[in-house]
């Protein structure tokens, strides 16, 4: 559980203050071949992240176990775990 707040945490703070959304999609292909290729899993999400964030949009927020997060970025850490849980343990 530390490391899914954890991860939600690292994904959005790169885009806490610009508005815009990662894709969700794009983001777990990414970090997911990036991770498979032995890259470390904080260079990973960066680059993942630089590849899925766009500028234009903006998410809403939902409550999860009690924190406001933004959807993208639930949907992103989501997406994730589905491609390559592997990497989340």
């Amino acid at each position: 559980m530390k490391k899914f707040i954890f991860t939600l945490t690292f994904i959005l703070a790169p885009c806490a203050v610009n508005a815009g959304q990662i894709l969700p999609n794009l983001y777990a292909e990414k970090y997911c071949e990036y991770r498979r290729l032995g890259i470390s899993d904080e260079d990973s999400r960066k680059a993942a992240i630089d590849e899925a964030y766009i500028s234009t949009g903006t998410s809403v927020k939902v409550k999860y176990n009690g924190k406001m997060y933004d959807r993208d970025v639930l949907d992103s850490f989501l997406a994730v775990v589905k491609q390559c849980p592997e990497f989340l343990k």
